[in-house]
């Protein structure tokens, strides 16, 4: 379009305001009519956004029947807290903050801002009904009693729960800490950092972020990808599957049997093992320590194995294609490594100080060290 052609459009449009404004209906009482000025400054209110912001603080509490036991929290998008307590009712701290063309309308839109209340059978169901306008972050603290169970939908924001029976969690996003729970912990997290401390067992999805589990006193099953996970004082049994992932074990001096980990990609360090293990991998560089010997299976692919070996007695049955097989386990060794028929494979077995629970090694496109144990 031509500039003749524009000036034309705009004439037109300039006629055709001032013909409507001159022969349209006054407005009833009340009610402001077309202006140029109310125009503008609607267009000018428009392109400056919504730079004002308010916060509220919102407390609640409500008497419950001694036979709720369940809290359900359904927000999309919270920082949520959960705490229990010695108390006999729940109560709960929301607080608001939300954007506004002004102040005032930032502040209207903050208090319309609701939490929700809902009976459900045994349960006691929470939501925050927000306004249509403008955006609003919620942060909400809820105090219930410790035989609850708590469960939480699929959500993105900060999470702690704490001091519960259990914890049912479909999905966080965001840094999350459970801590000192009864029971079962269940929960899928993405992204963020991940802290469970004190769990009667544990059953975890996780992708992204750092994930750190310590004193569990039962079973865990971890599913975990593109992160780094860390395990400390678990009681076991326990299950890792992991992608992308370097996983450490320490403090696993009261795991029970069996511990099993199928890992792809990624790194291994077991500190201190002394309990019934089985390891696949694919790509996985694993360094394993035995503090005492006891049954290990090791199956792995294009990555280095490194065992130390316990101080007592084992029974070594190790093999390496397209790989060295290197043995250093000090005196009382007595195993030697020798080439098989086929000239790919390196291999070892034998008692080692009188024999015991067997060491099965296998690696393909990768080396196998067995180093002597620290304290010998």
């Amino acid at each position: 379009m031509g500039k003749r052609e524009l000036v034309l459009v705009l004439t037109f449009v300039v006629i055709g305001v001032v013909v409507y404004q001159l022969t349209a209906t006054p407005p009833p009482a009340g009610q402001q009519g077309f202006s140029f000025s109310r125009l503008f400054q609607n267009v000018r209110r428009a392109t400056r956004g919504r730079p004002a912001h308010a916060t509220v603080q919102k407390t609640r509490s409500e008497a419950i029947d001694p036979s709720t036991n369940e809290l359900r929290v359904k927000v999309p998008i919270v920082d949520l807290t959960v705490v229990g307590e010695d108390r006999a009712d729940v109560a709960t701290e929301l607080s608001v903050d939300s954007d506004g063309v002004d102040q005032a309308d930032a502040q209207k839109l903050a208090n319309a801002t609701n939490l929700q209340w809902t009976q459900v059978g045994n349960g006691l169901a929470v939501g925050i009904d927000f306004p249509v306008d403008g955006r609003q972050r919620a942060s909400l603290t809820v105090h219930v009693p410790k035989r609850f169970v708590v469960r939480v939908e699929s959500k993105t924001g900060k999470l702690d729960i704490q001091h519960v029976s259990s914890v049912d969690v479909r999905g966080n996003r965001g840094d999350s800490r459970i801590s000192d729970i009864a029971d079962e912990v269940g929960i899928t997290h993405r992204s963020g950092s991940l802290n469970v401390t004190q769990a009667g067992s544990v059953r975890l999805t996780v992708s992204g972020g750092d994930a750190h589990v310590s004193e569990v006193r039962g079973a865990g099953s971890i599913d975990i990808s593109g992160s780094n996970l860390e395990l400390a004082g678990i009681r076991g049994p326990l299950d890792v599957k992991s992608r992308g992932t370097d996983v450490r074990l320490r403090d696993i001096g009261q795991l029970q049997p069996t511990l099993r980990l199928d890992m792809q990609s990624g790194e291994l360090v077991i500190d201190g093992l002394q309990t019934e293990t089985r390891i696949e991998g694919r790509n996985t560089e694993m360094r394993v320590a035995l503090a005492r010997a006891a049954p290990l299976t090791i199956y792995n692919t294009a990555e280095d194995v490194v065992i130390t070996a316990p101080p007592d007695g084992y029974t070594l049955d190790a093999v390496a294609t397209d790989g060295v097989l290197s043995i250093d386990d000090g005196p009382g060794g007595g195993v030697a490594v020798a080439k098989a028929a086929d000239e790919r494979e390196q291999r070892a077995s034998g008692a080692v100080r009188g024999g015991g629970p067997t060491i099965s090694l296998r690696n393909t496109n990768g080396d196998i060290s067995i180093r002597k144990h620290e304290g010998k």
